[in-house]
């Protein structure tokens, strides 16, 4: 999809500037592929970023939409999904590194059908690891609703819950799939 306009959110978790190293990372990657700026929220500004996404698309039209976070900040991404659902908004990608909110918030961390493609990343060590490992989950973090109709890949990655968010390979595999989805 080569569509001119392009809105890319992403969200850090709760550690704010102690994890969002990665994701300042992946925001200045995803700035050299777009004319548009990625955008780089605190996890608590779902609401004003779900706003601003349909405001921009009733004004302006139709775009590429991106979301992604890390930690806690997938639960915003998660969020926005959701509001621009009901508003019969598409999210052409959403990344999930490492998320963490699923053990406490499992009905609110479901992707719903207007996602096409969703890339989670679980580290092996930390606290998420952890939380899997004691609630014996084998199944992804996020869950998608019956009626998803895109396409959901889990992805492994050696290393704890702050260096996931750094990692060239996250960082490859979301670049590889936001350059397929605007050029």
């Amino acid at each position: 999809m080569a569509l001119d306009r392009f809105e890319a959110h992403i969200f850090s978790g709760l550690g704010g500037p102690l994890t969002n190293g990665g994701t300042k990372e992946i925001d200045k990657l995803i700035d050299k592929l777009s004319p548009v700026a990625c955008n780089h929220w605190a996890w608590q500004k779902s609401a004003v970023v779900a706003d601003t996404i349909i405001k921009n698309i009733k004004k302006d039209g139709p775009c590429v939409v991106i979301l992604g976070g890390h930690s806690y900040g997938v639960l915003a991404a998660i969020r926005v999904a959701r509001e621009l659902e009901k508003a019969k908004i598409k999210v052409d990608y959403l990344f999930a590194i490492d998320p963490t909110a699923g053990h406490s918030q499992g009905k609110e961390m479901i992707a719903y059908k207007n996602i096409k493609y969703i890339d989670e990343f679980w580290a092996t060590s930390g606290f998420p690891a952890m939380m899997r490992k004691l609630t014996k989950k084998k199944q992804a973090t996020l869950k998608v609703s019956e009626d998803f109709p895109g396409t959901h890949l889990v992805h492994i990655i050696p290393g704890g819950h702050i260096p996931c968010a750094k990692n060239e390979k996250v960082h490859k595999i979301v670049l590889d799939k936001v350059k397929e989805i605007i050029l």
